[in-house]
């Protein structure tokens, strides 16, 4: 056991993911976002939950890496035409609501933490938006306009094309919290500054473990793994050739994805 995990909660999460997974679809069988959606939840749930309770780096990189590629299937049906039950008939509409921005950010930062590079590249063509899209404004529960920059940053950066990186991350100067921190990391990147790099991943993770640090049972799945520094942490072993992780901790693990 590596975190000390409420039992009860930790137990009934363990018998539910395992009982969604026990007769899922196969990444080439399943028929829509949805499904594709909530099976890429399961694993990367599953892989969190397996890390903390102790199981090997390559069995919990593995289940990220499964949830990634059903996370790519879900993102090959965006902007693709589905039938709905509107107003009691049925109508056939463009279906963008599963595969916002700030759902590619998430899905694109846990196929890089697991050394998935190739899904996330193959991820990053699917990351974009019909103007206007209703689902992205500055009160939205689902995205917000710097979760969308911050995507399509990323999505440019693993196309190498860093001049329209920057022009996204332009309009983030303002940015603050969690948007601010990302924002620096790929500022660093897209300029190949690796003291700005160091820098920048340093104070992500030290925001992240004064969330968790004082936390003696943990019961939050998002408390248990800093993903967002694993997935930056692959990305500079690319783009820094000497790029060393000279901390490691339990919440932000040296080596998970390395060999991939």
């Amino acid at each position: 056991m590596r975190l000390n995990l409420d039992p009860t909660w930790a137990t009934g999460l363990k018998l539910f993911l395992e009982g969604q997974l026990k007769n899922a679809a196969g990444v080439n069988e399943v028929e829509g976002q949805v499904e594709a959606v909530f099976i890429a939840g399961y694993f990367r749930d599953l892989g969190i939950l397996r890390y903390a309770e102790g199981h090997n780096l390559e069995e919990v990189a593995d289940l990220f890496r499964r949830s990634s590629a059903y996370n790519l299937k879900a993102f090959s049906f965006h902007g693709t035409v589905v039938n709905k039950i509107i107003g009691g008939s049925e109508s056939t509409v463009v279906d963008h609501s599963l595969t916002n921005p700030n759902s590619a950010l998430q899905a694109l930062e846990l196929a890089l933490a697991c050394g998935a590079s190739e899904i996330a590249v193959s991820l990053a063509k699917y990351v974009w938006d019909p103007p206007y899209a209703s689902y992205i404004a500055p009160d939205s529960v689902v995205c917000s306009p710097e979760d969308q920059h911050l995507a399509y940053a990323l999505r440019e950066l693993l196309s190498g094309k860093y001049k329209s990186g920057l022009e996204e991350l332009a309009l983030l100067d303002h940015a603050i919290g969690r948007v601010r921190q990302r924002t620096l990391l790929l500022l660093a990147l897209l300029t190949e500054n690796y003291g700005e790099f160091t820098s920048a991943l340093e104070i992500h993770h030290e925001n992240f473990l004064k969330k968790v640090n004082q936390k003696a049972v943990f019961n939050d799945l998002e408390d248990i793994l800093d993903i967002t520094a694993l997935a930056y942490i692959n990305l500079g072993r690319v783009h820094f050739p000497e790029f060393v992780l000279t901390k490691s901790d339990v919440f932000m693990p040296f080596g998970l994805g390395l060999n991939r």
